[in-house]
């Protein structure tokens, strides 16, 4: 109950020698694939986590378990390798660790991303993926709790609860919308509807209960009612961490992927055989890492690490995109900003009072309250949003995905340690350019034989010229956005800006200041072995040329979607788990 919640987990000794299915990664796409498997009793499941459940009561605060603020029990941190295209800077690669994954810390922003980015997929010959196909799958999954009475596009009754801010917490949000109105932007109250047009300023909705904890996939998908239940089939072990995929092959049936090889943090090891199939749900890093430890990926470079070669698989571990995220920083008045909890420790008091007795304040973290999408192409030079040719409104048409995302952000000067003395009575908000829509790929590779050892990561961020355009165009558009909020007489003024407008002075803010977003997708794209960008999965989520394994996370988007990506994830688990349905019933018939 909480705030003690608890989760059933079993140990490592406790594990049978087989299951039907089971599941690597017990994250947020894991946590989703167990609860639908294990549905039928007669099926038995296992989830293996490589965290821990690491369930304190600040977990569940939505602003005290964000990573920015967290103790970093929940998250594994490491370093990229230096980014050539943005002067050798090195940024933060952040993953969840602990039962839930990366909903156990990211800010929460539930989003589904336009339609036009799903259909392209289906352009693209990925057959089942256009947004018709995947809607059905995000309803399915979500309870949203906006939502009065029934609903063409949202879901009331499901597992994973999302809702928006009932209010504006700070004044600064309000001018924000006022401003982005006056350059032609709409407000748009539902992000995720289908029939808001392809750019605007919009309100967020998180995936936060209706007491105002962080509703997490692991609490959404796997509550300890449900793992009481159904604790015959279903158990979920953590503190697992798979080193490798046990394989056989015979002239018959060709290279079939058995089971696992399973350890704990003592070294104490295990082997679990597999009746039907292994599901990897260990992310963009860990997924590709698992299967390059299990000889699974590029030949030369499993060879360079002295790794056995079972499948030559050039996809694995490459593709990598990622967005790239640069804050330009302003100052506002102190009682506009979360800032002033940390300078007036009275502020922080009655905040706590009132998310412990009401479930409501600051501590439900509104830190990003505010998203605006933009396609650079439809901006005038003055940064005047406007459509002269109604076909660019289409938000099904695959041509018309925004390049650019600004977020609002009243965190950034915490996040970053940058509080100066001088601006003591001063609050921080600030506007990120994010381009959305990148074409840079990058990749991830082993770094060591030692499992525990993390990847090298490689985002590759703005490679290409025309993501450095989209960046800079996003820039430039935070800056109007201030300068229109100041013409309205909002007292805002720079705290850490580009030196200018010109594309050198903006290259050397995104240097100081740029970092990625943890928005990691395509490392085993969905896409024919042989594709231009190669692919590691079919369109049944099924791996090249390896029999018993499917992928089912972001590392099987053909490319980053133009949005946050926790909703995307789980509706992509929940195709994966009828899809292995089917495959099921079938062969018992």
């Amino acid at each position: 109950m909480w705030p003690f919640n608890t989760c059933r987990t079993i140990s490592l000794d406790e594990l049978r020698s087989s299951y039907d299915y089971i599941i690597v990664g017990g994250g947020t796409a894991g946590c989703v694939l167990a609860s639908r498997l294990s549905e039928d009793p007669s099926v038995t499941v296992l989830l293996l986590e490589r965290g821990k459940t690491a369930f304190t009561w600040a977990s569940w605060v939505p602003l005290l378990s964000s990573d920015y603020q967290s103790d970093g029990t929940r998250s594994q941190k490491t370093a990229s390798v230096p980014q050539r295209h943005v002067a050798d800077k090195v940024t933060e690669i952040v993953v969840g660790n602990a039962l839930g994954g990366t909903s156990r810390i990211n800010g929460m922003i539930y989003t589904w991303g336009l339609p036009a980015q799903f259909n392209a997929w289906e352009e693209q010959g990925r057959k089942g993926w256009s947004y018709g196909d995947l809607h059905p799958y995000f309803r399915k999954a979500e309870r949203a709790l906006d939502e009065q009475g029934t609903s063409k596009i949202h879901n009331t009754s499901g597992e994973w609860r999302n809702r928006s801010h009932a209010q504006r917490f700070f004044q600064v949000f309000i001018r924000a919308v006022q401003a982005a109105k006056g350059i032609g932007f709409p407000f748009i109250t539902d992000l995720n509807s289908d029939e808001h047009p392809i750019y605007g300023i919009a309100k967020l909705h998180y995936t936060i209960d209706e007491h105002g904890r962080r509703n997490h996939a692991a609490s959404a998908f796997l509550p300890e009612t449900l793992l009481l239940k159904r604790k015959e089939n279903l158990h979920v072990c953590v503190d697992a961490l798979v080193t490798r995929l046990l394989s056989d092959r015979s002239e018959e049936n060709g290279l079939v992927v058995a089971g696992v090889h399973v350890e704990n943090s003592q070294r104490v090891s295990a082997k679990v055989s597999a009746n039907n199939e292994v599901v990897l749900c260990a992310g963009s890093l860990g997924t590709p890492q698992l299967l390059m430890l299990s000889g699974i990926g590029p030949r030369e470079h499993l060879a360079s690490a002295g790794i056995e070669v079972i499948k030559d698989l050039p996809g694995v571990g490459s593709n990598l995109q990622d967005h790239i995220g640069i804050p330009i920083l302003f100052n506002v008045p102190l009682e506009d900003s979360i800032l002033s909890m940390q300078r007036r420790p009275w502020v922080a008091l009655r905040e706590f009072f009132k998310y412990w007795i009401f479930g409501t304040g600051m501590l439900l973290c509104p830190v990003h309250e505010l998203s605006l999408f933009a396609k650079s192409e439809l901006l005038s030079a003055d940064f005047q949003n406007g459509v002269a040719d109604p076909t660019k409104l289409d938000r099904t048409d695959p041509a018309n995905i925004p390049d650019i995302e600004i977020m609002t952000s009243i965190l950034v000067q915490i996040a970053y340690g940058e509080t100066r003395k001088e601006d003591g009575h001063r609050g921080g908000f600030s506007l990120w350019a994010i381009p959305v829509s990148p074409a840079s790929r990058g990749t991830v590779r082993l770094a060591s034989s030692d499992p525990r050892v993390p990847v090298a990561c490689d985002p590759n961020l703005l490679a290409d010229p025309t993501d450095r355009a989209s960046a800079h165009a996003g820039m430039r558009l935070c800056l109007r956005i201030k300068e229109r909020m100041a013409e309205n007489g909002y007292p805002i003024t720079d705290y850490a800006v580009p030196g200018g407008t010109a594309a050198e002075a903006l290259d050397r803010h995104i240097v100081q200041w740029g970092q990625s977003i943890y928005h990691y997708t395509s490392t085993c794209r969905m896409a024919p072995e042989g594709d231009i960008y190669p692919g590691v999965v079919d369109d049944e989520l099924r791996v090249h040329g390896v029999r018993g394994l499917r992928i089912a996370d972001a590392s099987i988007f053909p490319n980053v979607l133009a949005t946050h990506l926790q909703a995307s994830v789980v509706a992509v688990a929940e195709k994966c788990a009828d899809m292995l349905k089917t495959a099921r019933k079938a062969e018992i018939k």
